[in-house]
């Protein structure tokens, strides 16, 4: 009887733990219990803020009404409209695929031809409305293709303005840009490309897209261009009524023969109508009410002394009403800006000395009125 007890004993063990390696968990299933518990957690950390800001006075933001649903007719339209640009960009280019972009010194890639008319086409699509924001009381029209290549899943997304115009305000195509454009190394220097060729293109594509007169500098002021990574990024603000803004155009061109479009994006379309012209203050009398207003309100006093007047300028911003209206100890607002909110300011920048972190502290002055209309640092 013992053999027997003994082998009834083992197989009842080898029985329960099976069971166990059954009830246990895969991999993925606890990968996606992590994402959920750590999904929960983050709900609760935001309900928690909201209820302390309700708790000091503040409104809780309440979500615009949801639009109604894009009919078949208006998706079918979209898309088609999308498919067509896809022809025109990036129909004749080729591409690499980053096969482990981020490893050490040496990335690889491989080449794909005729993706255009392979890969791309084998993908799904997925139309609908874009986000909604304060400053963007509006929605758009979002196209996004999501295709595969070397088992990278690449998106393409395409942002229209839904006012029955059809006008591109975003293309981001993930082909082009990093990390899936070769690019040498260690140099990091162009292969197929120059800046002067890739100036002449960003302007051909801007026009495309209906921005004409790119490099005219009457126009649009350059704020950052350069190569990193196998892409030319160049970002750019226009002028209204002969002033700089911040309602940017943004172009990134990839490496590669063809020059193909890894990036447009377009903030024209947020310039308010009507923004005023009004200056009563001129240059002198915006620093003196600067340095005023920075000695009354900026929040670090250790450093005032140490900062030095650099220049200013008209410019169109938003008031963010740092420093006059802070929201805690570092001196920023939490306040959120609004479409239309932008109004002529007096740029005054003062320069921080080194080793003090960001190196300039900017405070905005009306133009009309003189009074602080906030700043950063």
């Amino acid at each position: 009887m013992k053999p027997m007890f003994t082998f009834l004993t083992v197989a009842m063990l080898v029985c329960a733990l099976v069971n166990v390696a059954l009830a246990a968990p895969t991999d993925e299933q606890r990968h996606k219990q992590k994402k959920d518990e750590d999904l929960e957690k983050h709900l609760a950390l935001i309900e928690e803020f909201l209820e302390k800001a309700e708790a000091a006075g503040r409104k809780r933001p309440v979500p615009p009404p949801s639009p109604e649903p894009l009919t078949q007719r208006q998706k079918t339209h979209y898309e088609k409209l999308a498919r067509d640009w896809v022809r025109c960009l990036w129909l004749t280019n080729d591409c690499f695929v980053a096969k482990d972009p981020f490893k050490g010194y040496k990335p690889e890639w491989t080449y794909h031809s005729g993706v255009w008319t392979n890969e791309f086409f084998l993908g799904t699509v997925d139309v609908s409305y874009g986000s909604f924001s304060e400053t963007r009381p509006w929605r758009g029209i979002e196209v996004r293709f999501y295709f595969e290549i070397a088992n990278r899943h690449l998106r393409c997304n395409f942002e229209f303005w839904g006012d029955g115009s059809d006008n591109v305000l975003m293309v981001r195509n993930d082909a082009y840009n990093y990390s899936n454009v070769f690019y040498s190394v260690p140099d990091h220097k162009p292969i197929h490309t120059n800046e002067r060729e890739a100036r002449l293109k960003a302007a051909e594509y801007a026009a495309m897209f209906g921005v004409n007169n790119l490099w005219d500098e009457t126009e649009f002021e350059p704020r950052a261009f350069g190569f990193c990574y196998g892409v030319w990024e160049f970002s750019l603000t226009s002028y209204v009524n002969g002033y700089p803004t911040l309602f940017p155009i943004s172009i990134h061109i990839a490496d590669l023969p063809g020059y193909p479009l890894g990036l447009f994006y377009s903030g024209m379309y947020q310039i308010p109508p009507n923004l005023p012209t009004k200056v009563v203050l001129n240059a002198e009398e915006a620093k003196k009410n600067a340095i005023a207003y920075l000695k009354e309100y900026f929040p670090l006093k250790h450093l005032i002394p140490k900062l030095t007047f650099h220049s200013n300028r008209l410019e169109y911003m938003s008031p963010n009403y740092n420093y006059i209206r802070p929201a805690d100890d570092t001196g920023f607002s939490d306040y959120t800006p609004k479409y239309g909110d932008d109004t002529l300011i007096w740029n005054n920048t003062f320069k921080k000395p080194e080793g003090t972190g960001f190196p300039w502290v900017s405070i905005y002055v009306d133009a009309a009125t003189g009074d602080m209309l906030g700043g950063c640092d």
